[in-house]
């Protein structure tokens, strides 16, 4: 079984120092220091060790705030914003991280730019997307085709899909939201169903297809196909 981004990166600690020195930075330099006055840092870089776990495809749960709420008192401002993305740029880049797990970072940082930055009063990625109801869309048809499918049919034989649409739901809206899921693990969910490269792959192309028919941005279709890239090789599990 390949790695996860997580584990390729070197798993908790490599992120628990990836917080540490970003923090170190974050509280120090001019710019963005005065967000961070009486504040819980330790507390704070707790939550973000398991927001970028999750992010990364740990299986881990982030329990924090969504990102919305936490920030809306402290009027972040775009110059504040770019300076973090900025030092978790320079941050990541001192450590080595692999180019492909620097983008897909950078990428999802900047998915929670208009929840973060209070100035402008900008909607969240979940509802840019339109919301529950359309990620109810989205799954519908993506179920509709994958017991369909030849490669992927196998895998919902006696299944109730309702169920798993829901999951799917109650997922991605805390994904694209980043408020706090309760549901079962990702890699723990899919445990013992034995899905390939090939499903997964079909998986992949068919939830694209999905997306694009219901013209979700090409931000937020990024995002989440990266997310799920994340998951592979938690969820893939070869002969």
């Amino acid at each position: 079984m390949s790695q996860s981004l997580f584990e390729r990166i070197g798993g908790t600690p490599a992120v628990t120092g990836l917080i540490d020195s970003l923090y170190t930075k974050l509280t120090s330099n001019p710019i963005t220091q005065g967000a961070f006055l009486g504040k819980n840092i330790e507390e704070i870089k707790k939550y973000q060790v398991e927001f970028w776990s999750m992010a990364l495809g740990s299986g881990t749960l982030y329990q924090g705030r969504s990102m919305k709420e936490a920030h809306q008192q402290l009027s972040i401002t775009e110059e504040q914003f770019n300076a973090v993305v900025d030092m978790l740029s320079e941050t990541m880049r001192e450590m080595n991280i692999p180019e492909d797990v620097y983008k897909i970072a950078v990428t999802h940082a900047e998915m929670f730019r208009s929840d973060i930055v209070s100035h402008k009063l900008l909607e969240c990625a979940l509802e840019k997307l339109g919301g529950r109801e359309k990620l109810t869309k989205i799954f519908e048809k993506l179920y509709a085709r994958l017991p369909s499918n030849p490669q992927t049919s196998p895998q919902f034989n006696g299944k109730d899909l309702s169920k798993i649409i829901k999951g799917h739901i109650n997922y991605w809206s805390s994904f694209l939201s980043s408020a706090s899921y309760t549901g079962r693990p990702i890699v723990e969910a899919h445990q013992g169903l034995r899905i390939n490269t090939e499903q997964f792959n079909v998986f992949l192309e068919l939830l694209g297809e999905s997306l694009r028919e219901e013209n979700v941005s090409e931000e937020i279709y990024s995002n989440i196909m990266a997310h799920m890239e994340a998951y592979k090789a938690g969820i893939v599990e070869e002969n």
